[in-house]
């Protein structure tokens, strides 16, 4: 794992600021589009974190039940891929 998320996580930082550094060094590492970091209130995800997806989606809602995609990544415990071609709705694409 790099040493600065490590050591981001550690630092005395306000948490937006530590969220945000985080997603940001995980879009990196890992040479993706977007990075969307999500905390679980009851049956509903939150978006606290992101980099690469549109400002206005921090702080969305989203209800689990009404979003596959998130309801199968929900009920594992391992790491989820969706193809690119998926059927399953992008719970971020509003279109």
């Amino acid at each position: 794992m790099d040493q600065l998320l490590l050591a981001d996580l550690v630092t005395d930082l306000p948490n937006a600021v530590r969220l945000q550094r985080a997603v940001h060094t995980l879009r990196q590492r890992f040479m993706c589009d977007a990075v969307g970091l999500l905390c679980l209130d009851g049956d509903t995800l939150r978006l606290v974190a992101a980099a690469g997806l549109a400002h206005e989606a921090l702080g969305r809602r989203f209800v689990v039940a009404q979003h596959p995609r998130f309801a199968t990544i929900m009920s594992r415990r391992d790491p989820t891929w969706f193809e690119p071609g998926s059927v399953l709705a992008d719970p971020y694409d509003r279109s």
